[in-house]
C-alpha cells in the first residue's frame, strides 16, 4: 500500500490533483516547471483556460485529453475525474521530441515540395524560411551562395532587421562568419564569447552589425560547399541552442538539394529562352 501511495511522488512525469473548484490540491516534483509556467502553486487555482477544460471533464465524469505547449515544450495530459472524491487527477507527459520529430518531417516534405510550387529561387527560399520558422526563429535569415571564380557571395534570400543587402550585387565576405563556415564546411553556433575567440585567432572579423548570437550551416553538394544558410538575433542571446544547430544541419541537405535543382531549372529555362530568340 505504501509503495502505491508513493507512486505519484516518484513518477517522473507530472501528476496533479485538482479540486472540483479548480484549485490545485497536489502536484509532484515533476510538475514544478509547469507550475512556474502557469504562475501558480499548490493551493492556487489553475489558469482560467486550463481550469475550464479540467472542470468540463469533472462535470462530464469522463476521462478527457488535453495537449498544450508552454515555452518550447509540449505536454499531453490525461484528465481522470474522480467524482465521488471531488477532484480530477491529471497525468502529464512531455511529448516535445515526438512533436518536433513530426514537425521536422513535415518541414522536410514542404521544403522538397517548394521546388514544384515556386516559380523561382527567391520564392522557393521564402517558402523554406517560412517552414524553418516552425522549428526555430527565422526573423533574421539569409542564404549566401558562393561564386568561386570571383570569390564573392550572392544573397538570393536575405531578411535582416539591421543590415540591408542588395540581392543582385556580389559581395566579398572575407573573414566573416559566413565565409568561415563555408571554408571549414562545419556548422557553427556563435555566441559573443566564441566570436571574440575566433577574432583573437585571426579567423574572423566583425562584418555587419554585431549580434549576440549567430547560427550558420554549410550548403554542400557531394563535391563542394557552395553556400551558407544562417539565422541570427540582435536582441536575444539565448534564442538558439545546440539542438537548433542539429536541426539546421539536418535540414541543410534538403535545402541544398532544392537550391541546386532550382538553379538547374532556371539555367535550363534561360537556355531555352535564348534558343527561341536565336
Amino acid at each position: 500500500v505504501r509503495s502505491i501511495a508513493r507512486f505519484p511522488a516518484e513518477n517522473p512525469n507530472p501528476v496533479i490533483r485538482v479540486l472540483r473548484d479548480g484549485r490545485i490540491l497536489y502536484a509532484n516534483d515533476a510538475t514544478e516547471w509547469l507550475l512556474e509556467q502557469w504562475g501558480c502553486e499548490v493551493g492556487h487555482y489553475l489558469p482560467p483556460e486550463l481550469r475550464e477544460t479540467v472542470m468540463g471533464a469533472y462535470k462530464a465524469e469522463k476521462t478527457g485529453r488535453l495537449e498544450a505547449t508552454f515555452a518550447d515544450r509540449t505536454y499531453s495530459f490525461v484528465l481522470a475525474p474522480v467524482p465521488d472524491s471531488g477532484y480530477v487527477n491529471i497525468y502529464g507527459q512531455d511529448v516535445s521530441e515526438l512533436k518536433q520529430s513530426e514537425v521536422l518531417q513535415s518541414v522536410l516534405f514542404r521544403i522538397s515540395e517548394s521546388l514544384n510550387d515556386a516559380d523561382d529561387l527567391k520564392e522557393m527560399l521564402d517558402t523554406i524560411r517560412t517552414e524553418l520558422g516552425r522549428l526555430l526563429d527565422t526573423t533574421n535569415f539569409y542564404v549566401a551562395l558562393y561564386d568561386r571564380e570571383s570569390d564573392t557571395y550572392m544573397f538570393p534570400c536575405h531578411y535582416d532587421e539591421q543590415d540591408e543587402i542588395d540581392d543582385v550585387t556580389p559581395i566579398e565576405l572575407k573573414r566573416s562568419l559566413t565565409d568561415y563556415v563555408r571554408r571549414t564546411g562545419r556548422p557553427l553556433l556563435v555566441h559573443e564569447e566564441i566570436h571574440a575567440a575566433l577574432e583573437r585567432e585571426g579567423e574572423v572579423d566583425l562584418v555587419g552589425t554585431n549580434s549576440p548570437i549567430w547560427l550558420g550551416v554549410p550548403l554542400r553538394t557531394r563535391q563542394d560547399v557552395f553556400g551558407v544558410v544562417a539565422v541570427q538575433r540582435y536582441d536575444q542571446a539565448s534564442v538558439y541552442t545546440e539542438k537548433h544547430l542539429e536541426i539546421m544541419t539536418f535540414v541543410s541537405g534538403t535545402i541544398a538539394a532544392a537550391i541546386e535543382r532550382m538553379r538547374a531549372q532556371e539555367e535550363r529555362r534561360d537556355l531555352e529562352e535564348q534558343v527561341r530568340h536565336a
